[in-house]
């Protein structure tokens, strides 16, 4: 079973989200290295993974970007404090943050901070590291836009599929989710302002 199959089956399975026969369910699960996508629909009360793929570009990109962050390491100790956790070589001696350290720690940091938490340290980060915002958006931004792309083939494909009879004027009501820890890269831009992130995303 593929990555994409799996997380088809658990929208479906754990009743999450059914697509019905109007809508295209595309699902992003983000990873370290892939963002694997899976788009879904339903035909005759049977839900269908009509389309599976795989991008090599995800949540790696910000991480990684995190060495070239001057303030990155005092944004980590801020959170720490604020939230009294201690982290064996940031804020615990020795110390051993470094620039090829930082992406380790970040992950040691989100993974302890829960949903309010997040969106606090997402709102630090937009303010004391821009540049990491900028990575964000424009990482963010392009899997949004790529879901675009696959949104409008995928309505044309299944508007002209004989095995599939959906019709030819089919306009479904596309719905996006997402899955997997590193989706929370598309949280960054809302917790700052919502608005904006929701017209950024949408455009």
């Amino acid at each position: 079973m593929t990555e994409s199959t799996a997380v088809a089956n658990y929208w479906v399975n754990n009743n999450q989200v059914k697509p019905s026969q109007n809508d295209l369910l595309l699902s992003f699960d983000v990873g370290g290295s892939t963002t694997d996508i899976s788009a879904l629909t339903s035909y005759d009360n049977n839900n269908l993974l009509v389309k599976q793929h795989s991008i090599r570009f995800a949540a790696q990109r910000i991480s990684q970007a995190t060495r070239y962050s001057k303030n990155f390491e005092s944004v980590l100790l801020t959170a720490c404090q604020k939230h009294d956790i201690k982290i064996q070589g940031l804020n615990v001696e020795p110390k051993k943050y470094s620039a090829e350290t930082s992406a380790y720690y970040f992950e040691q940091i989100v993974d302890r901070l829960n949903g309010n938490q997040l969106k606090e340290f997402y709102t630090l980060l937009s303010a004391d590291c821009p540049e990491l915002m900028s990575v964000n958006l424009y990482v963010t931004g392009l899997i949004a836009f790529y879901s675009g792309q696959l949104a409008t083939n995928m309505i044309n494909e299944i508007r002209t599929a004989t095995d599939l009879p959906l019709g030819s004027n089919w306009t479904p009501n596309v719905i996006v989710v997402f899955a997997g820890k590193g989706a929370r890269i598309f949280e960054w831009f809302g917790s700052v302002t919502e608005d904006e992130a929701d017209k950024y995303y949408l455009d």
